[in-house]
C-alpha cells in the first residue's frame, strides 16, 4: 500500500512538473527559462518518455524533449546498427538521459548555468538515480554532467549530454560504430 501511495505521489509530481515546465515562460530570463526546460527533461526521464532510445515510439515521445538534431542521431544510429547487422554492437546500454541502468528515480541538483545565449544554454548538474522509488542519496562523488539545452520551436530542449571521460551522447550515436562495445 505505501509503495502504491508512494508511486502516485511520484507520478503526481512527475506530471506537475511537465504541466508547468510547459506553460508559457516569458516572463522569464533566458537562463530560467533554460533550467526550466532542463527540468521538465528531467520529468520527463522519470516518467519514461526519454529513457528507452531503442523504443519504436522513441522519437515521439522524445519530441517535445530533445532536439531534432539530438533525435535524428539516434535515428542515424539505428539505421547504421541496421545496415551492419553482421557486427554485433552494445551501442548504449543504460538510460538515455542518465546513462545508469535499472533506474526508478532520476534527482538532478546542484544545477548551474555555464553560460547562456537567448536560444542556447549549457549548464551542469549532479545526477544521481535510484533503482527504487525512495529518494537517492546526495554524495560527493556523484557524477557532474554537462547538459547542452536549445530552444528550438519557442521550446527549451536538450541537445546533447557531455559525461567526463567520455564522447557527447549525440557523437556517441553519430558514430555507433566507433563507440558503441562491440560483442563479436
Amino acid at each position: 500500500m505505501a509503495v502504491k501511495i508512494a508511486n502516485a505521489k511520484i507520478l503526481l509530481s512527475a506530471a506537475s512538473m511537465l504541466l508547468f515546465a510547459s506553460l508559457p515562460v516569458s516572463a522569464q530570463s533566458p537562463t530560467e527559462e533554460a533550467l526550466a526546460g532542463f527540468n521538465r527533461v528531467i520529468a520527463a526521464d522519470n516518467a519514461k518518455l526519454v529513457s528507452q532510445w531503442s523504443s519504436p515510439k522513441f522519437s515521439a515521445t522524445a519530441k517535445p524533449y530533445l532536439t531534432t538534431s539530438l533525435i535524428g542521431s539516434v535515428r542515424q544510429a539505428i539505421a547504421i546498427m541496421r545496415k551492419n547487422r553482421k557486427i554485433s554492437i552494445n551501442l548504449w546500454d543504460g538510460d538515455f538521459v542518465t546513462g545508469a541502468q535499472g533506474q526508478v528515480r532520476v534527482v538532478a541538483y546542484d544545477e548551474k548555468i555555464l553560460d547562456s545565449t537567448s536560444t542556447e544554454a549549457r549548464l551542469s548538474a549532479k545526477i544521481i538515480t535510484s533503482d527504487t522509488e525512495t529518494m537517492p542519496t546526495k554524495g560527493p562523488s556523484d557524477p557532474v554532467i554537462v547538459f547542452h539545452m536549445k530552444k528550438e520551436d519557442g521550446v527549451w530542449k536538450l541537445d546533447d549530454i557531455l559525461e567526463s571521460g567520455r564522447a557527447s551522447r549525440k557523437a556517441h550515436f553519430l558514430d555507433p560504430l566507433e563507440y558503441g562495445t562491440r560483442m563479436d
